[in-house]
């Protein structure tokens, strides 16, 4: 190359430099193109970043493989039937595209068919228990996705610091810990949300010219969320939203060539969104048979969902389509998300101003937008919410960016300062604000998803106003338990009453004597057996709340005691209470009253044996015996119906 060539091509360098050095002085200025904030030490943040994340995906691992089976598993039994049934025939079993058959074929199946196809190869049939644990551990390398992208996003937003931050708050967030560890709907959706939303940034980062490696990463990410749940079209909608944005700016601002762009938008909005969705369709069998059709069927049936359960909430038991979407989601968001998340949230709004300027705006509106937007159409929709915050968890990797930047923001901020030392200030209180979910997480590792924050008192604050194991993962930590103590030892037959039989029955399977019979927490006595265990579900918050909440026949609880999420019972050998229901039940109030004396001067915190006996003193008509033992009843359990019906 000539000398002449050589000067020309370093002179326009130094002008473009010049330029754009030119724009970042202007006062106020900003750009689309608004580089991440860097700092001094990030090639060390990235590092600890990467070690961090190993670390963490180990803990995930571990705890994933030692998590209890779940109530949940038992509605997949069927489409795991299904799908493997369409599979293995090439499509000719249609089962798996049946409404009739199961509901559930309207969410995707990726899940299921990935799980299906790992235990195959390890030789697991759905009777093992080992197939779930390699369901647990697919759900875990999914989950870890969603809390690495987390991190990614936080690092595009404000450098590998900032990534470190938003890395650190979505793993010291036990619910969304908890359910990577178990959750087959809820965290793959989340993990490719989050993943969408990361590979967005980086697509109109990248423009005009997008790598393959950012568009093959948008395109699993959204085939991810469509294969899981169809509500992952809106992605579709988010992606154009934002290129419409991105293309306005862009013609204002002239920082970028405008010819061809609007129809790069197209061409990569076309291979995306066709990709996506026809891999989303190869872990789908009832999209795949029908893409028009019965993907307009599966999104009429979220957007009309019509499941509504009893849900305990603020102490009352209700149903879920009564209570207001935006009361639930404040509620359950400001009691289920770390102290360490909410402080650094409020910093970011606190801050709204600085953090504007500071980091890209365009950005921030995108991971803003993905937070915001689902909040307000379950608003305006008063789409029915319930078992904890779990229908909300793909909103959480948003909400820990938001929280990573207030804390980022807020030591910038104190280390410009005359005083830049206050910077150790924020640092001690991250440091400190950590500890709590961290002590939780080890403390209860195999229910890490179980948590209240600080706020409300913890698990003991928000005992029986709460829905507390509403997935019965404690059962597995109850089984172990009388295993140690030898309870199913020897030949004889061995009842256990439970309100989580699915669980239970896939524990004892290995022991032909014992039998689990179902019985909800306020009917234990109703039906014989030798031991029960319950899981804090649908017991009255009245009766959780009580001084008398613990009877004689308990006899160990998981967790903490004051605040259980599993209890279990050892029953008498006399079972005077239950020999009092079937006399009661056999039309003999005088023989019910002999037993339920019996038992209430043995065991006095039974509230079924009061409530049996004060049923049997009124059909004996000694109303005011039976006015007695209804306010014994209400003493112990305050939210009774029986018991307010006839002594309230």
């Amino acid at each position: 190359m000539s000398k002449k060539k050589v000067r020309k091509v370093s002179s326009k360098k130094v002008q473009a430099q010049k330029s754009k050095a030119s724009i970042s002085k202007k006062k106020d200025s900003w750009s689309i193109f608004q580089p991440t904030p860097e700092s001094n030490h990030d090639a060390q943040f990235r590092k600890i970043f990467w070690i961090a994340f190993a670390v963490i995906s180990l803990i995930t691992i571990v705890m994933a493989l030692q998590t209890g089976l779940n109530e949940d598993e038992k509605y997949h039994q069927k489409y795991i039937e299904g799908l493997d049934a369409f599979y293995s025939t090439l499509g000719e079993d249609k089962r798996a595209t049946d409404l009739e058959f199961a509901n559930i074929v309207v969410y995707g199946g990726f899940m299921d068919v990935i799980t299906i196809a790992a235990n195959k190869v390890l030789g697991f049939e759905e009777s093992d228990i080992e197939f779930y644990s390699v369901r647990h551990f697919l759900i875990a390398l999914i989950g870890l996705l969603g809390i690495l992208f987390t991190g990614l996003i936080g690092r595009v937003m404000g450098g590998w610091r900032t990534g470190l931050v938003a890395l650190l708050i979505i793993f010291l967030t036990p619910r969304f810990l908890g359910h990577v560890s178990i959750n087959p709907r809820d965290i793959p959706f989340a993990a490719g949300y989050t993943m969408s939303v990361y590979f967005m940034i980086r697509f109109f980062q990248s423009l005009p010219k997008v790598p393959g490696t950012v568009l093959i990463g948008l395109i699993l990410g959204m085939a991810l969320t469509i294969g899981t749940r169809s509500g992952g079209f809106l992605l579709y909608g988010y992606f154009g939203l934002f290129a419409l944005g991105h293309f306005i700016w862009c013609l204002r601002s002239k920082q970028i060539s405008n010819e061809g762009l609007f129809m790069r938008y197209l061409k990569y909005g076309f291979i995306v969104s066709v990709a996506s969705f026809i891999l989303a369709l190869i872990f789908w069998p009832f999209g795949l048979t029908n893409p028009i059709e019965n993907v307009q069927e599966s999104l009429r049936q979220f957007s009309n969902f019509k499941t509504v359960i009893r849900v305990l909430f603020e102490g009352q038991f209700t149903w879920s389509s009564e209570i207001p979407s935006q009361t639930y989601i404040l509620t359950w968001l400001s009691i289920a998300l770390p102290a360490l998340l909410l402080i650094g949230l409020v910093t970011f709004v606190g801050f709204i101003r600085g953090s504007w300027k500071r980091y890209n705006r365009f950005y921030l509106s995108m991971v803003g937008f993905s937070f915001l937007f689902p909040i307000i159409y379950i608003i305006i929709r008063q789409s029915n919410l319930y078992t904890g915050m779990r229908h909300l968890l793909f909103i959480v990797p948003m909400l820990a960016v938001l929280s990573a930047l207030g804390w980022d923001f807020l030591y910038n901020k104190l280390a410009s300062s005359k005083n830049e030392s206050m910077k150790w200030i924020v640092v001690g209180a991250f440091t400190l604000l950590s500890i709590f979910p961290m002590t939780h997480i080890v403390k209860n590792f195999k229910t890490c998803y179980v948590y209240f924050n600080e706020f409300v008192g913890g698990r003991s604050g928000a005992f029986g106003a709460y829905e507390s194991d509403y997935w019965g993962i404690s059962i597995k930590q109850a089984v172990d338990w009388m295993e140690d103590q030898g309870w199913f030892e020897g030949e004889d037959d061995i009842y256990i009453a439970c309100n989580s039989n699915f669980v239970l029955n896939k524990y004892v399977s290995k022991y032909p004597n014992v039998k689990v019979l179902y019985s909800r927490f306020r009917e234990m006595y109703e039906r014989p057996w030798d031991s029960a265990v319950y899981i804090n579900f649908l017991i009255d918050g009245g009766h959780l709340r009580s001084d008398r909440f613990e009877d004689n026949n308990l006899v160990h609880v998981i967790g903490d005691k004051n605040a259980p999420v599993g209890m279990i019972y050892k029953n008498t050998e006399d079972r005077w209470a239950t020999k009092g229901h079937r006399a009661l039940k056999n039309n003999k109030p005088q023989e019910a009253i002999d037993h339920f004396e019996k038992e209430v001067r043995e065991n006095p915190n039974n509230a079924s044996a009061y409530l049996g006996l004060g049923k049997a003193y009124f059909n004996t008509q000694q109303l005011d015996k039976a006015g007695n033992a209804f306010s014994q009843l209400l003493d112990i359990n305050p939210d009774s119906q029986v018991g307010l019906l006839y002594g309230g």
